[in-house]
């Protein structure tokens, strides 16, 4: 069976601008060998080695060991950043109810709380943000919430409203959470 000639032409120009070394590489996959004090990074793409890359500023914590995409550019190589190469999330989120509590708000131990499980583990321990999502009640409201000892899998939620002063009863509070090891 026979190919059609549009097909074997493009494939003869590809070729033949593929021979004549005119055909310059714009992109590479490479590895972060060194941190530079200026912002720039030193990387090693195979056995071709490039100091001083720049870095476009979406690549918060560059560190050694990244594997990153560099660009050739007419003001020279540029990391576009960190490529993901794991299957560990470097950002989750998620909700979570933490259950009401009863007594007063006098007693610092009247927090509930909730352990969650993120879905997928971290490489490295997250920070962990949380916020009141529903049932935050109008002014005056009592409401506090915190993320305390995460791990790699998860995290424990303390929260609490309900009216200040006095004995009162602290209803049930839902939280948003985002954890990031970013």
């Amino acid at each position: 069976m026979s190919r059609p000639v549009i097909d074997v032409l493009n494939d003869s120009a590809v070729d033949a601008v593929r021979k004549s070394g005119l055909a310059v590489e714009t992109a590479r996959m490479a590895t972060v060998t060194g941190l530079n004090a200026d912002g720039t990074l030193d990387v090693q793409a195979g056995p071709d080695s490039f100091p001083r890359v720049r870095v476009l500023s979406a690549y918060l914590n560059p560190d050694t060991g990244d594997v990153v995409e560099i660009m050739n550019t007419a003001g020279g190589w540029v990391c576009l950043g960190q490529l993901m190469v794991s299957t560990q999330p470097r950002i989750q989120r998620g909700t979570a109810s933490v259950p009401a509590v009863s007594g007063t708000t006098a007693n610092p131990a009247l927090w509930g709380q909730v352990d969650v499980t993120f879905p997928r583990p971290f490489a490295s321990v997250p920070t962990v943000v949380v916020s009141a999502a529903e049932n935050i009640g109008a002014n005056g409201t009592d409401l506090a919430v915190s993320a305390q000892a995460p791990t790699t899998t998860g995290v424990r939620i303390r929260g609490r409203r309900g009216a200040p002063g006095g004995s009162v009863s602290f209803s049930g509070l839902t939280v948003s959470w985002i954890a990031t090891d970013l």
